[in-house]
């Protein structure tokens, strides 16, 4: 019965941490306070005449009120505004990382197998660095040098908008090695999140 009154006032708290005029608001707000507590006061001591309140402009309490509620919703309004603005840019970009990884992927080629002939396992070992070594390097310094620091600002974004994901930040940054399956791992996520996000967008209200 209160889950859903529960989830609309964090959706409203986390709208109004987004906003951006809450100065603007405050000081509106603070000074519409500030007239109606001096007219409170000015009807019960003696004031100069230039500071009677019914010299000044008249604004009824209940006009004063309507005016603050209406600040208030506008900064809600502005911060959902916000928040679904960064959302649907997060998942543009999401959706693009994954499927530019995807075509680093297609463009490296598939791992190099490796023929069982050899006589000694050393022979093997030898082979395999031989093969495999071009490819390696290949994902590597190609993710390293096209990938690395757009995977790092998606994930700090990621980790800002609360989106739930299955990439560690060591995959995204490796300390050593890019790994061919890695990097699949996280395009596929990237993709996975994406499709997250559309079915949160699209169920808003269900």
């Amino acid at each position: 019965m209160f889950k859903p009154l529960v989830l609309r006032w964090r959706h409203i708290r986390h709208c109004w941490a987004e906003a951006r005029t809450h100065r603007t608001v405050g000081i509106v707000i603070a000074a519409i306070t500030a007239y109606e507590a001096w007219r409170e006061i000015a009807e019960r001591v003696s004031v100069p005449r230039w500071a009677n309140p019914e010299l000044w402009p008249q604004l009824p309490l209940s006009w004063a009120l309507v005016i603050v509620l209406a600040l208030a919703l506008c900064v809600i309004i502005e911060g959902s505004y916000r928040i679904n603005g960064v959302r649907d840019k997060l998942h543009m970009r999401t959706l693009k990382f994954g499927r530019d990884l995807f075509a680093f992927l297609r463009e490296c080629g598939p791992k190099p197998s490796l023929e069982p002939t050899y006589n000694s396992m050393e022979e093997h070992i030898e082979a395999a660095f031989e093969i495999n070594g071009p490819y390696v390097e290949k994902i590597h310094y190609g993710y390293m040098k096209k990938f690395k620091e757009r995977g790092c600002d998606l994930f700090l974004d990621w980790q800002e908008a609360h989106v739930v994901h299955n990439i560690e930040s060591w995959e995204i940054d490796p300390p050593q090695v890019a790994r061919a399956k890695t990097v699949k791992k996280i395009a596929e996520e990237c993709l996975l999140i994406s499709v997250r996000m559309d079915i949160e967008r699209e169920s808003k209200g269900t």
